[in-house]
């Protein structure tokens, strides 16, 4: 497989996809699930020109993952919330 055209772009779009998922109205149209699942396939179609940068991602999404996970006493909606990012973030990783 030769050279993505995307090779060059690919650092920004991840990062540009990350700032996304940090936005204040990232709850709403689904904004948040569409970013990860974006990420998750800009991520399967890396190439091996991109795999250093996909190997800095990892340790983005475990911190991001970590965060969920040390989140306690949280009402029903605030739970499906959290497993609706934690389920992004695996897939992700």
């Amino acid at each position: 497989m030769g050279p993505s055209p995307l090779t060059s772009y690919f650092e920004e779009i991840v990062q540009s996809l990350l700032t996304v998922t940090h936005r204040e109205d990232v709850g709403e149209s689904r904004l948040r699930t569409a970013a990860y699942e974006t990420l998750n396939e800009v991520v399967r179609c890396s190439t091996d020109e991109t795999v250093p940068m996909v190997l800095q991602l990892a340790p983005i999404i475990m911190m991001e993952l970590h965060k969920t996970l040390e989140e306690q006493k949280l009402s029903s909606d605030e739970r499906e919330y959290q497993n609706e990012l934690q389920g992004l973030l695996c897939g992700c990783l």
